[in-house]
């Protein structure tokens, strides 16, 4: 029985090199996401990852917040305050429906950019729905946890975890050495500070 991923040998070389360059773009087109506890060290583990792959030739980008590449709400979203979030209902809903679950619908349209790239996303929707859990649990966290798959979904997830010793050390540094809020957009350079989590 043939193989139907096998390109006969009888194929027009244009043919195969068609099928060869189709296979790598998706290939390349891959989401790669890195989660995790608040100073768990996803930031750094981003960026080596992104060092890694563009060092053996293959083209990756860091990325933050959501992927769709055009989110009407996400600057909205951006002005809530996220530290409040166990106190409030509202911003627990606010991101998981109005932002990750829009999402979901959004970038099978509107892909992330730019394309032909691995996207190694640099934390998701997991934490705002742990905190929603712990806060309420709120209602909009509970269905989430109900749903996956309403949301975007990735090709592979990484999810961190840091001792406490090790987050309590990291806080002590300070606000230039953590990015605890995200505030700290994808493309500014990353503290040479930041090491490896223990």
């Amino acid at each position: 029985m043939k193989n139907p991923e096998q390109v006969p040998a009888t194929a027009p070389p244009a043919a195969a090199a068609e099928r060869h360059h189709g296979s790598r773009a998706r290939a390349l087109e891959l989401r790669v996401l890195v989660d995790g506890v608040d100073m768990a060290g996803k930031s750094t583990l981003v960026q080596a990852l992104v060092a890694e792959l563009e060092e053996r030739g293959v083209p990756a980008v860091r990325h933050r917040g959501m992927l769709a590449g055009l989110h009407p709400l996400q600057p909205l979203l951006r002005q809530l305050s996220s530290a409040r979030q166990l106190d409030s209902w509202w911003t627990t809903t606010a991101y998981v429906v109005g932002g990750f679950l829009l999402d979901g619908l959004l970038v099978r349209l509107l892909p992330p950019r730019p394309r032909d790239r691995v996207i190694v996303q640099d934390g998701y929707g997991d934490r705002t729905v742990a905190f929603g859990m712990a806060g309420g649990p709120y209602l909009a966290a509970a269905l989430a946890l109900r749903w996956p798959r309403a949301f975007a979904r990735f090709d592979l997830a990484i999810f961190l975890h840091a001792s406490h010793e090790a987050r309590a050390a990291r806080l002590d540094q300070g606000r230039d050495y953590i990015d605890v809020r995200d505030e700290r957009p994808a493309s500014s350079p990353a503290p040479a500070t930041l090491g490896r989590t223990p």
